[in-house]
């Protein structure tokens, strides 16, 4: 079983995205120093809108979060992936697909799955 599942990992070509700082900053440091700037007034209004832009813009925050990860993870541990699309690719597809919360638990699933019997193709 080992062999057909290195068979099936040969000719693999990783994807590294480049990841865009400026943007990641400005989605990030920008409302966090509103709620700093709100939180000086109530800091539970601070707290609170920080709170509200975090679970709104989730689906982003989680996306780049695993953008990120296939950035600067090591070859070997990318190339471990016995499924069509890789397990981060099965993410990023997932939480498009179902959202955050949900993308997020069938992305986890998948990863509970990635094991020497289990290989193939599996999309979301």
């Amino acid at each position: 079983m080992e062999d057909k599942a290195q068979d099936f990992t040969k000719g693999r070509i990783l994807h590294r995205p480049k990841i865009n700082y400026f943007v990641a900053t400005v989605n990030v440091l920008l409302p966090l120093a509103f709620a700093v700037v709100v939180g000086k007034w109530s800091f539970w209004v601070g707290l609170f809108l920080f709170a509200v832009y975090a679970f709104v813009r989730a689906k982003a925050i989680l996306i780049w979060l695993v953008r990120l990860y296939q950035s600067y993870a090591p070859d070997d541990v990318r190339l471990a992936c016995l499924f069509v699309p890789s397990c981060s690719e099965h993410m990023i597809l997932s939480i498009k697909k179902f959202g955050a919360f949900k993308g997020s638990k069938k992305g986890i699933m998948r990863l509970k799955r990635c094991k020497a019997p289990s290989q193939g193709e599996d999309y979301p």
